[in-house]
């Protein structure tokens, strides 16, 4: 029996991927790359307390913590000048590893119980390219920042079905907490100039796809209070690695800029996605049965998805330009708080679920000429039937 009991982990995982391609020529030059930074799923960092453990407390405080901080960061800059001038590259950064906290063993005598996870995601992918020709320049750049399915932050009391855990507190307080803040940010700024033609053909994509969940489904004995709480928090200025609410944030961002005497023009295709995975779920199960002394219940789960597509596409020529926008931001996500168990003995209960959703798709087409000009956008912003907000 020890006095207090605490099972943390604790990681920050660091992906980075830097390429600089620089070429030039009196004919011909060109400059391609395929750059990849990646937090794999394997990257887990987990604090358990297993369906065989035990964690008798003595009266003192038990803490089983998950605490991450994951970064993908992949930058290309490619140049390239000559007579012919191309610049080709790939660039792609993701986070898969998850965060949980997970109790699935006994809890004996504790005098508070802390469960949690918080973790902090951040994709970020730039390509840059710029290819001068005097007789003709083009870029063709393919940009992809995500936050997979797989990277969710979990805080779990009774994970395993066949185990109900069991936790004793000598009239103390419970939470059950998962905190997130995911942010895929991916950019493709994308030049070209020439004497005859200029063109440019951009591709940027940003995606989140990682939940957020609480969950208690055990039994809670003699408790003062129990909350259950995804998405919503305080940060701590003095901690880097803290995270403020359930945030999932997707940002593409792809801006193409041509120039020649004959001709230029711009492809621009971006898509920013919260994707329907990335759900912020507070509850409580089935199996729970929670006897409080006298305190309240809360169950409170809150989100703010953001989905993000901004292109710009500027070609100016004296013979003709033309360029083309594609667009699209949507916003996925469900944010859920649910009590199934049992509670006895409350003051209160409080079940309650709030969002925010945004979809935003903005473009700005530019084009001049002397002989002809035009461009053409396909915009599309949703928040889609799967963002339900349910308490």
């Amino acid at each position: 029996n020890a006095v207090g009991v605490t099972v943390q982990a604790q990681a920050a995982n660091d992906a980075i991927a830097l390429s600089v391609n620089i070429n030039g020529a009196v004919i011909g030059a060109g400059s391609g790359s395929t750059l990849t930074a990646t937090v794999s799923e394997l990257a887990t960092v987990e604090a358990i307390v297993g369906e065989e453990g035990q964690a008798a407390a003595t009266t003192g405080n038990v803490l089983v913590d998950a605490l991450s901080a994951n970064t993908a960061d992949a930058n290309s800059l490619a140049n390239s000048g000559a007579l012919f001038s191309a610049s080709k590259m790939t660039t792609e950064a993701t986070v898969a590893g998850a965060t949980r906290a997970i109790v699935d063993g006994d809890i004996v005598n504790a005098a508070n119980v802390t469960v949690k996870a918080h973790g902090a995601n951040d994709a970020d992918a730039i390509s840059d390219g710029l290819s001068v020709g005097l007789a003709g320049g083009g870029t063709g750049l393919s940009t992809t920042a995500t936050v997979t399915a797989d990277a969710v932050v979990e805080a779990l009391v009774g994970s395993e079905p066949a185990k109900t855990p069991v936790m004793t507190t000598i009239g103390g307080d419970v939470l059950v907490e998962a905190l997130a803040t995911n942010t895929a940010t991916a950019t493709t700024p994308g030049n070209s100039g020439s004497i005859i033609i200029a063109l440019n053909d951009l591709t940027t994509n940003a995606s989140v796809g990682g939940a957020t969940r609480a969950l208690m489904d055990g039994v809670i004995q003699s408790a003062r209070s129990l909350t259950v709480n995804a998405g919503t928090g305080l940060a701590d200025p003095a901690d880097p690695m803290s995270v403020i609410t359930g945030q999932n944030t997707a940002l593409a961002t792809g801006k193409s800029e041509s120039g020649a005497v004959v001709g230029a023009g711009g492809k621009v295709t971006t898509g920013a996605e919260v994707t329907g995975f990335a759900d912020v779920e507070a509850l409580i199960g089935l199996d729970a049965r929670v006897t409080l002394t006298t305190g309240a219940t809360v169950v409170d789960a809150l989100s703010a998805n953001t989905a993000n597509a901004t292109m710009r596409a500027d070609a100016g020529a004296v013979g003709g330009t033309g360029s083309t926008i594609n667009g699209t931001a949507s916003v996925g996500g469900a944010t859920l708080a649910r009590l199934d168990g049992d509670i006895l003995n409350a003051v209160g209960v409080t079940v309650q679920a709030q969002a925010a959703n945004d979809a935003i798709a903005l473009s700005v087409n530019i084009n001049g000429a002397v002989i002809g000009a035009g461009s053409g956008s396909t915009l599309t912003a949703t928040v889609s039937e799967l963002a339900t907000v349910e308490a």
